[in-house]
């Protein structure tokens, strides 16, 4: 089972990290090139506003990565098994 909060954590910190820390190496890649693609276009077409844009990237990032762990835990939990029918 995988910290949800580590999860976020990482990932807003560095872009793709909680998503390493998942094992999930392919989510990772494409969260970091897509973090720097997001801010370099940001950057280009309205600079002023590059810090803003990177909280909200970082954010909306770290979420999906706290989503994501959240999703496996619940994939591992063990469901109840329904007792047979007479």
């Amino acid at each position: 089972m995988k910290k949800p909060w580590i999860a976020f954590i990482l990932n807003f910190i560095v872009a793709g990290a909680g998503f390493a820390y998942l094992g999930k190496w392919a989510w990772a890649g494409v969260n970091f090139v897509a973090a720097i693609a997001i801010g370099l276009l940001v950057y280009h077409f309205s600079p002023d506003s590059l810090n803003t844009a990177s909280v909200i990237v970082a954010a909306a990032s770290a979420t999906f990565a706290m989503t994501t762990a959240k999703t496996m835990n619940a994939k591992m939990t063990p469901q109840p098994v329904a007792a047979p029918r007479s």
